[in-house]
């Protein structure tokens, strides 16, 4: 079920489903025994849209993805905002990677190539 909900919030391509709240996210990624990999985007922004149109609807990506709890934050939103203000996200996109307990192991900012992306998929699996 869980991975469902990571897959569910990752892929854009359908109407998104609202991202859980962060602790919920950080429990649900415990359970689970994966890292937590946040995604914190505007829908104004370039290089955001890139990633969301030419990144991750990638095979290889959405694999990856699989291996990890994805969740993405749009912060233009209430809980987006809320939770960007939390981990101090000044640019966009970031990805910041969680551990179990709610601590940044890893952050990304600007956009990511598909390499990027899975090297920061990988990077998130060693930190856990």
């Amino acid at each position: 079920m869980l991975a469902a909900i990571a897959l569910t919030v990752a892929t854009s391509s359908a109407t998104p489903a609202a991202p859980p709240a962060i602790d919920d996210a950080i429990k649900q990624a415990a359970a689970a025994h994966r890292p937590l990999v946040i995604e914190f985007y505007t829908t104004w922004c370039g290089p955001c849209q890139i990633f969301d149109k030419g990144v991750l609807p990638l095979a290889e990506v959405q694999r990856a993805i699989g291996d990890v709890v994805f969740v993405r934050y749009d912060a233009d939103t209430p809980l987006g905002r809320e939770v960007a203000a939390r981990y101090r996200i000044d640019a966009y996109p970031t990805f910041v990677v969680l551990d179990r307990h709610g601590v940044e192991t890893l952050r990304r900012r600007g956009g990511l190539s598909e390499q990027a992306f899975l090297e920061l998929v990988g990077e998130a699996r060693k930190h856990w």
